[in-house]
């Protein structure tokens, strides 16, 4: 079981996992000042990074991106509530040597899950 899976693709190596919450909502400040805000919501963002992966690791998750042209879809860091996301993917190809086979196209990726 991978620690992150996005529509049931494990997204392998993820590391420097971080939350934060985004507030859906419109705000200004009133003639004498004061903040006034209308909050419709509060959804959740995720940020991370992998360590170096092959094309057999990074494959399965950047097909299905490219597939579906990034639709949402039910992404889960395990222990934490499931939330139907969106992906963000960017990523670094790199060349790394793993168990003493070299990948000239390795990769890393750098993804960004919003809640919708």
């Amino acid at each position: 079981m991978a620690f992150i899976s996005f529509n049931g693709i494990d997204i392998p190596k993820a590391k420097n996992i971080r939350m934060t919450y985004d507030p859906i909502e419109d705000s200004d400040r009133t003639v004498t000042g004061r903040l006034r805000s209308d909050t419709i919501a509060i959804k959740r963002v995720w940020e991370f990074d992998t360590a170096p992966l092959t094309p057999q690791e990074y494959s399965p998750i950047l097909s299905h991106h490219e597939s579906t042209m990034g639709a949402e879809g039910a992404f889960i860091v395990y222990g934490e509530p499931t939330a139907t996301a969106k992906l963000n993917i960017q990523y670094d190809v790199i060349k790394f040597t793993q168990n003493g086979v070299f990948y000239p196209n390795g990769k890393i990726l750098h993804i960004r899950a919003t809640e919708v």
